[in-house]
């Protein structure tokens, strides 16, 4: 096998063996009532002080929400993320019901309004159609997420769940350092098969 038949091939394997691992944080392997914190290696809970997110039951599965399910959640992941999406449940209201800032490469790099759909106008999700899916995967390198200003609405059911926290771990787009490195190798390998002819 020549040189550079030899080179390719290493450097696609370089280039594949930077896919993401997909994870899915989805809280069934909790008690209802359990304090959500570092449970799973991708992430770690935290809620606004003195506040906790806990775990809570419904009959079709668990899912997470802080006190009263209207205080602030925050999650950090342990490595940047990429593709994240994850389900809101129980929207019981209409308007701007939540608020989602979300951290690139830990720095803010958007906030984006969740807009309730209202009783029973949801998008159906795991647990009934007051759930809304929540689609994040424009963002690369996520590092933290806080869902903040959730709704406190007394003519309604309080406070917003979330659940199936879906997202790649690692780098999904190389770095252009890696990249530039890469070309320069082909780049040598090319000129020195060259030289040789």
């Amino acid at each position: 096998m020549s040189r550079l038949a030899l080179s390719v091939a290493g450097s696609l394997l370089f280039v594949s063996s930077m896919a993401a691992n997909a994870a899915l944080i989805d809280f069934e392997s909790l008690p209802a009532g359990t304090v959500v914190t570092n449970q799973f290696p991708e992430a770690t809970f935290s809620g606004s002080a003195p506040n906790v997110v806990f775990s809570q039951g419904r009959p079709l599965g668990q899912f997470i929400c802080g006190t009263g399910c209207i205080t602030d959640t925050y999650i950090d992941f342990t490595s940047p993320v990429s593709n994240l999406t994850f389900w809101a449940i129980q929207i019981d209201a209409t308007g701007k019901v939540a608020e989602f800032n979300v951290y690139v490469n830990n720095a803010l790099a958007a906030t984006i309004d969740l807009i309730g759909p209202g009783t029973n106008q949801g998008g159906g999700g795991p647990g009934g159609p007051q759930d809304e899916f929540i689609d994040l995967s424009g963002y690369v390198g996520v590092t933290r997420l806080e869902i903040v200003n959730i709704l406190n609405d007394p003519d309604g059911e309080n406070g917003i769940g979330w659940d199936q926290f879906s997202f790649d771990v690692g780098d999904t787009v190389p770095e252009p350092g890696s990249l530039a490195l890469l070309g320069l190798g082909l780049a040598g390998l090319g000129l020195g098969r060259r030289r040789k002819a």
